[in-house]
């Protein structure tokens, strides 16, 4: 049944003429008929041009129309075709899967799909930003795939559509051809594909002993890197056969699919080919669509699976592998290579945002990883390292315009290092082993401070806001100055909690001295003007005080002070 549509009003178109839906593999689907104005033809009127025609499932636009008197001539094309007037303005290119491509292709046209056998990722630049039928176009050249048109707005994708049952045919026996057409301008019998990672594969068809060694243009393209994937490719691509189309109205061929291959026997040059149904033409017989001829040929290249004799192969490969890919989005675009099972190159790159990243894969080791994450007010680099007993080691740097922040279990500086304060003048310089600088603070902003600061021509050391400050040694310590003063206590008393010894020299007390216990004196100690003899004992009571002037000294004898 026949039906046609205008502004929401649908009719049927009884009385027609001359009615062929011609279906061919590149995707075309077009119909041609007569109408008549009639009484009892209600849809004549709507059929106008822009209007839809409905045949089972299948709806079609009519897109020429000539009007004679009482007969419109009406062509009219899938409405799948509508969808050249609509677009995918986003940017979806980049390495995806099939199915990932195809939904992003009719996202929001009404329009679905399926695929029988295209599976596996492919790298197509800048996908996107055109119309639904040249990115279906787009999609079908990388994929090296067919679509067929199916009723209810439905899309099937197939690597070849059609089945291959192995039906067999003789040229002039059980098939009569109303045309033909043999073409052998393009025959070649040997090409040479050239691919990633130094792989080269040469592939000689069985036909080359029919027809010599005829070579084709050679193949280089890096997208392939086993000789599976370039030998499959360099058969699709070589046209071993001569070109040939017959168009057939045998009876046994007319319920063949459209794509189905055929093997046909050309007993002129003593050939035997495959061919398939490039095209079909379909009829109204009653209400039901039925095929009146199709057309036979092998212009379309083949799949690995249509070769079924022998073949020579020659195959020179590296044996590692490399697969890259580009994913590129409105956002942002992406870079990837891998060096397969080994290590993976990223590079990522966004209106506010690059990220560099290198992963090395190794299961036996651990894996490790660095990066650089470069944004306008920050620059981040980090090395990490997760070793098979799951503990990670990272070290990273980061720059922003107040401050660099380093971190790692050691920082290893070498060279002549200077830190200098932008805010006040002064630097800290490390040469070597020495660290020179002009005050050096410990604990600043935790209660206590202590300082080393040059002042007035002397180094002072001292301890803010703390308990007390302390200097402890396992081992023997000293204090020495060349200066008049000595060793200067200025302020609080020097306190030696396990005794005070003094050997060598002259110790001198200028001021009270307040003794607990019995001082001995180990060679000469001074109390005021007056010296004491070596090893002199002096005794006194208990908090006793030896005052040190002069007048109040006024004899010893038998080794001990007479006090006055």
């Amino acid at each position: 049944m026949l039906t046609v549509t205008k502004d929401n009003q649908t009719e049927m178109l009884n009385q027609i003429q001359g009615f062929e839906m011609d279906e061919e593999v590149n995707g075309s689907l077009v119909v041609k008929f007569t109408s008549f104005s009639v009484k009892n033809n209600p849809g004549y009127e709507l059929a106008k041009e822009e209007s839809i025609t409905s045949v089972e499932g299948y709806d079609f636009r009519v897109k020429q129309l000539k009007e004679v008197r009482t007969r419109k001539d009406i062509t009219a094309m899938s409405t799948f075709y509508d969808l050249v007037g609509v677009r995918q303005e986003d940017i979806y290119g980049g390495t995806r899967t099939f199915n990932e491509f195809a939904a992003f292709v009719f996202t929001n046209t009404g329009w679905t799909f399926s695929s029988t056998d295209v599976s596996g990722s492919m790298f197509i630049a800048n996908f996107g930003n055109d119309n639904v039928i040249k990115l279906v176009q787009a999609l079908c050249a990388a994929y090296e795939c067919e679509y067929k048109i199916m009723p209810n707005n439905h899309i099937v994708f197939s690597k070849q559509i059609g089945g291959d049952y192995d039906a067999q045919y003789r040229f002039g026996h059980n098939v009569q051809a109303l045309s033909k057409s043999v073409d052998t301008i393009n025959l070649r019998t040997r090409i040479t594909g050239y691919g990633g990672n130094g792989l080269k594969v040469t592939y000689t068809s069985p036909n080359h002993t029919t027809f010599g060694i005829i070579d084709a243009e050679p193949i280089h393209d890096d997208r392939y890197t086993t000789s599976e994937s370039m030998l499959e490719h360099l058969k699709r691509n070589l046209i071993d056969y001569p070109e040939a189309t017959f168009e057939l109205d045998s009876v046994e061929l007319t319920d063949k699919e459209l794509g189905e291959r055929v093997w046909l026997i050309y007993e002129p040059m003593g050939i035997e080919f495959q061919t398939r149904v490039l095209s079909k033409k379909s009829v109204i017989r009653g209400e039901k669509l039925i095929t009146k001829s199709v057309v036979l040929g092998n212009t379309i290249p083949r799949t690995l699976g249509d070769i079924l004799t022998s073949q020579k192969i020659e195959i020179d490969e590296n044996a590692k592998e490399y697969r890259s890919r580009i994913e590129q989005t409105n956002e942002r675009i992406t870079l990837e290579v891998e060096a397969v099972n080994s290590s993976i190159a990223t590079l990522e790159i966004k209106a506010d945002n690059i990220t560099l990243s290198v992963t090395q894969l190794d299961g036996r080791m651990g894996n490790a990883e660095s990066s650089i994450n470069i944004q306008a007010g920050q620059i981040t680099q980090k090395v990490e390292l997760s070793d098979f007993n799951g503990q990670t080691i990272t070290s990273k740097v980061v720059q922003d315009p107040y401050a660099i922040s380093m971190m790692a279990q050691n920082l290893n500086l070498q060279g002549l290092v200077t830190f200098t304060n932008l805010n006040t003048p002064g630097s800290a310089v490390i040469d070597g082993g020495n660290i020179y600088g002009s005050s050096f603070v410990v604990g600043r902003g935790t209660g206590s401070t202590l300082t080393m600061t040059a002042i007035a021509g002397s180094h002072v050391f001292k301890s803010i806001d703390a308990a007390g400050l302390r200097i402890e040694s396992n081992g023997s310590m000293g204090l020495r100055a060349s200066g008049y003063n000595g060793v200067y206590v200025p302020v609080s008393a020097l306190v030696a909690q396990a005794g005070f010894r003094v050997e060598g020299g002259i110790s001198q007390f200028n001021t009270e001295v307040t003794v607990n216990s019995r001082l001995t004196v180990a060679s000469e100690i001074l109390i005021g003007t007056s010296p004491v003899p070596n090893n002199t004992v002096m005794n006194a009571s208990i908090n006793s005080a030896i005052t040190q002037l002069e007048r109040d000294i006024v004899a010893w004898a038998n080794g001990k002070f007479a006090l006055k």
